[in-house]
């Protein structure tokens, strides 16, 4: 049993099954990212029309720059 798991494992057709599946999964994961960037622009730009101030959007890139950082030294220990 063992034998013939490693057998497949080791096979072209394996290697297809994991590209597939990384393939579907990195599909997925950018539509999850452009949707979230996607809410996240357009909750700015709610905040920016109900309070009339202009800079807002200038903090976007600030913010997400400040949280790059904090993940890169947080969570990847960098």
């Amino acid at each position: 049993m063992l034998r013939k798991a490693w057998k497949f494992l080791k096979s072209d057709k394996a290697i297809l099954v994991w590209a597939s599946l990384v393939g579907v999964l990195a599909g997925l994961v950018a539509v999850l990212l452009k949707n979230g960037v996607s809410m996240i622009r357009s909750g700015i730009f709610s905040v920016q029309a109900f309070t009339n101030f202009k800079p807002l959007i200038g903090l976007g890139p600030i913010i997400g720059l400040l949280l790059t950082a904090w993940f890169v030294k947080k969570v990847l220990g960098g």
